[in-house]
């Protein structure tokens, strides 16, 4: 009887496991490739605030376009003077199967040059903010290992509880992040809640959304809350002007244009 015990766990906990994580794959994909017209842009307040309370406000322009698998995005800090014609711009290639490319630009306008950031250089803050760099990239599957650890109601919302762990030492460096936890709307496909662990296997950020609009038919994101549980400081990101299927101009999207308010 042990024996034929030994033999049921041997063949069957390796399958409940791979239809596990086979599960939470697959509701990455469908967060990743969800339906949101082929190109987006909206206007973006970004409020900084300190553990005293202090806020700290950029406004910035957002502008994206999708060719194929290929996602574009540039975002363009127009507010306050010091910060201004900070630019950011993402090229995502997820053409090539189990091997995503990305590339980040930043421009800096008090050098007026423009540099490519390393991978390291990802997990540095976006203009002061606790979102990083690595954050503004579209879903990079391949870098984590997800598990579906089950489902739970956020703000009346029924969700997957996914749990993500870094692949590997090199996507650590690239993130900060070890692991993370998700919860992802199961109607909608959006993330609606989600926890960060740094290096140490720690939580110290927790993402929450505080407003979902529907906007052109797309449910809309349009408030985020992002916390460090460390210095106490969180950033709120509320999107206005949102419109989709905007046809940009693909010329806004070079390296050489970067520092210019984009015209689409």
């Amino acid at each position: 009887m042990k024996k034929i015990l030994n033999l049921i766990l041997l063949v069957s906990f390796p399958s409940v496991i791979f239809a596990e994580v086979t599960s939470a794959f697959k509701i990455m994909e469908n967060l990743k490739w969800r339906n949101d017209g082929q190109s987006r842009a909206s206007e973006i307040k970004l409020d900084i605030v300190d553990s005293n309370g202090n806020t700290r406000t950029r406004k910035i322009e957002y502008i994206e376009l999708d060719k194929g698998k290929s996602r574009f995005t540039i975002l363009y800090v127009d507010s306050p003077r010091d910060v201004r014609k900070t630019t950011i711009l993402i090229k995502n290639d997820s053409s090539r199967k189990n091997h995503t490319k990305s590339d980040i630009w930043l421009y800096i306008p008090i050098l007026g040059k423009t540099k490519k950031l390393s991978s390291k250089n990802k997990s540095g803050s976006f203009v002061g903010s606790n979102f990083q760099y690595s954050d503004l990239e579209w879903i990079i599957l391949e870098d984590f290992i997800y598990t579906l650890k089950g489902e739970e109601k956020v703000n009346g919302r029924s969700c997957y509880k996914v749990e993500a762990k870094a692949l590997d030492k090199n996507v650590i460096e690239k993130t900060s992040y070890s692991k993370k936890i998700l919860w992802i709307d199961k109607k909608y496909d959006l993330i609606v809640k989600e926890d960060f662990f740094n290096r140490d296997g720690f939580l110290f950020k927790q993402l929450r959304v505080n407003k979902i609009k529907k906007i052109d038919g797309i449910r809309t994101i349009v408030k985020q809350t992002i916390s460090n549980l460390i210095n106490s400081q969180k950033s709120i990101m509320s999107l206005s002007n949102v419109k989709y299927d905007i046809n940009p101009s693909p010329s806004i999207f070079r390296k050489q244009s970067l520092g210019e308010r984009p015209r689409w």
